[in-house]
């Protein structure tokens, strides 16, 4: 339930905001700065659609009316035609700025900028207006005017229903009047813009369930918005808006002089860009032109897939205060598959990293950074914490599950701000994600050697269960059963036995009769990758000492590790 929050508040905001002249994009921008949360401009109008579908049902008897009017030519009609005439300007707007406006303007500042400055039309429109007219009295041309002031909307902080309903008492319709043409004016741009933005959500793999329920918000929250505007606009005029509009932008100005997400750790996940794109495209987040990086400690070096580095004619890292540097592959560690990118200058670091030192709790919710500049953050919840898979053929447990509603890749960060991992791009869903200590220890090799090289035993084990503890006859209640041993390994020179004895105990086959693995220097073992960490943070050629049982008998066996082979 804690992934579907975000998108419920969000949701719900949505509609409060959307039919009060406050700017429901602006204050989505506001509450997903807080909520360290990000849907984008797709998530955003796809839950519009809730919106949409409050308007249809609260308006319905003035739509069976236009509707009914059509065969006919009445008075309905036209209103009909000049809601459709005045949908124009917006929707070339949204066609030809989306991307621009998304990648310049989605920010705290800019959104209390627009909330001041398109305060001055509403309030002119309250001095000024007649507030006599009923929207069917509109004009051609007026209501084209209404429509051009509603391209303005796009600006996150101007409000879709404020700088309409402010032409509208420009043109001398009524508070009631304004509010109507304008509520009714929503729905075409509503339903383009959600359909669209819903399609793109699903191809950029957001999750179904978090849109779905995001419009379950906005649906019940803007029908009860609506009614409580119209009983508002009956007794009192559109000034309270306007100094809520004025107070919430100055208090915007006045405490995030620095953004918030310059002093998180988020502003250490920059953008390295791995050939030129133009500005407005570093708002796609899917972009194959761009990666997310790490700044490490220090401010000299930055942490990438090396998939997406290597053989990259062109590096650029673009910071989280906009700055771009160019880049240059320094090293890159084989097993884990990161890359070491050198900045030609030192970056001041804003904010101490901290590693987390253990793996995460199954159950555990984490916030995936993609960007810091825009900044992307999505939602993910640990589902398995150690995992053991195969990679490259052999097997290893330093990973966990991780549940991501995206496809994008990323760094994982807990929600006190500790790197707790990394996930590669793929489908959404479970992926493997490197643990935050793993990162650390590379991290440390690297600044201090220049060079990542992981020590190797050379072994695949399983955990001591009840089932084998009765069938090899153990006292002990812990222990690795050896299945496997590598040829040419440290542990095969090291004479450790695998099992040859295939038998089958509950559900499961295994081979008896090899090693079982109770300490590791003097650490009792329980899960391979309690066996893994302590080899990872060994140096090649120290000395393991393993506690061993095999065939009812102790041994104490030291294993010289070798440097563990890369892909």
């Amino acid at each position: 339930m804690a992934e579907l929050l975000p998108a419920a508040l969000l949701g719900a905001f949505q509609g409060l905001t959307e039919f009060l002249p406050i700017s429901s994009s602006g204050h989505l921008v506001l509450l997903e700065d807080l909520l360290q949360f990000r849907g984008g401009l797709a998530f955003d109008a796809f839950i519009h659609l809730g919106t949409l579908l409050a308007v249809l049902l609260y308006f319905r008897r003035d739509w069976l009316k236009m509707w009914r009017a059509l065969p006919s030519g009445e008075r309905p009609r036209r209103l009909l035609a000049l809601i459709l005439l005045a949908t124009i300007p917006g929707g070339l707007a949204g066609l030809l700025l989306e991307e621009v406006i998304e990648s310049r303007f989605r920010t705290p500042h800019s959104v209390a900028f627009f909330l001041a400055f398109m305060s001055l039309p509403l309030l002119l429109g309250e001095i000024l207006g007649k507030k006599s007219r009923r929207a069917e009295d509109l004009g051609v041309g007026e209501a084209l005017f209404i429509g051009l002031a509603q391209a303005l909307a796009l600006f996150p902080g101007t409000s879709r229903s404020g700088i309409t309903m402010a032409a509208a008492l420009l043109l001398g319709l009524s508070r009631s009047e304004a509010a109507r043409f304008s509520f009714l004016l929503s729905a075409p741009i509503i339903a383009g813009a959600g359909l669209v933005g819903g399609l793109k959500g699903l191809a950029e793999g957001l999750s179904p369930s978090l849109m779905l329920v995001g419009f379950l918000g906005a649906f019940l929250a803007g029908l009860a918005a609506i009614a409580f505007l119209f009983s508002f606009l009956r007794r009192h005029s559109f000034y309270p808006f306007v100094a809520y509009r004025l107070l919430l932008a100055l208090l915007i100005f006045l405490f995030s002089g620095v953004p918030a997400r310059a002093a998180s750790p988020y502003s250490r996940v920059v953008t390295v860009l791995v050939r030129e794109v133009p500005p407005e495209k570093l708002s796609n987040p899917s972009s194959e032109s761009l990666t997310p990086a790490l700044l490490l400690p220090g401010g000299r070096f930055l942490l990438a897939d090396y998939e997406k580095v290597k053989g990259a004619p062109f590096l650029e890292a673009v910071l989280s205060d906009g700055r771009s540097f160019p880049a240059r592959l320094e090293s890159y560690d084989p097993y884990l598959g990161l890359a070491f990118l050198r900045l030609p200058q030192q970056v001041k670091e804003r904010q101490r990293l901290a590693f987390a030192e253990t793996f995460p709790a199954a159950g555990t919710f984490l916030r995936l950074v993609n960007s810091s500049s825009p900044l992307r953050v999505y939602p993910a919840w640990v589902v398995e914490a150690p995992r053991v898979e195969r990679a490259r053929g052999l097997w290893e447990g330093a990973r966990f599950g991780v549940y991501i509603p995206v496809s994008e890749e990323g760094f994982l960060f807990s929600p006190q701000g500790k790197l707790v991992g990394f996930v590669r791009s793929g489908p959404s869903g479970v992926r493997s994600a490197l643990p935050g200590w793993l990162l650390k220890l590379a991290t440390q090799k690297f600044l201090s050697q220049g060079k990542v090289e992981w020590a190797w035993l050379g072994v695949e084990t399983v955990p001591l269960t009840p089932v084998l503890q009765k069938a090899l006859k153990m006292e002990s209640s812990h222990g690795l059963l050896v299945l496997r041993v590598y040829p040419g390994s440290p542990a095969a020179r090291a004479g450790l036995l695998a099992g040859t004895e295939v038998q089958a105990l509950g559900n499961r086959v295994y081979p008896l009769g090899g090693d079982l693995l109770l300490e590791a220097d003097g650490r009792p073992l329980h899960e391979p990758a309690e066996l893994e960490a302590l080899v990872l943070a060994r140096e090649p050629g120290q000395i393991l000492r393993l506690k061993v049982w095999r065939k009812g008998c102790l041994r104490y066996i030291k294993v010289k590790l070798d440097r563990r082979r890369g892909p």
